[in-house]
């Protein structure tokens, strides 16, 4: 449950947040909920990624695991951070 005391935002952003959510149906629900909370003229900004991220190593993540060779669209895949 969003508790925000009925206040209304000109930004909400989600960063990475809608990988985790399982179903369409909850996404649309949680977006919904967010279109709600806005401003007039409002914005949501969402941030995502791609299958191309768990093909290649990165400084703060590593791939190396053989799920994400060729990985699509909805597939499971496995990272590690790296310490730095």
């Amino acid at each position: 449950e969003w508790s925000i005391d009925g206040k209304k935002f000109d930004l909400i952003m989600f960063s990475f947040v809608l990988l985790e959510i399982s179903s369409k149906e909850e996404i649309i629900e949680i977006l919904e909920k967010a279109r709600s909370c806005l401003k007039d003229g409002g914005v949501i900004v969402i941030s995502t990624t791609s299958e191309n991220a768990y093909k290649h190593d990165w400084l703060s993540m590593g791939t190396d695991y053989p799920e994400n060779k060729e990985p699509k669209s909805g597939d499971v895949v496995k990272i590690y951070l790296k310490d730095y």
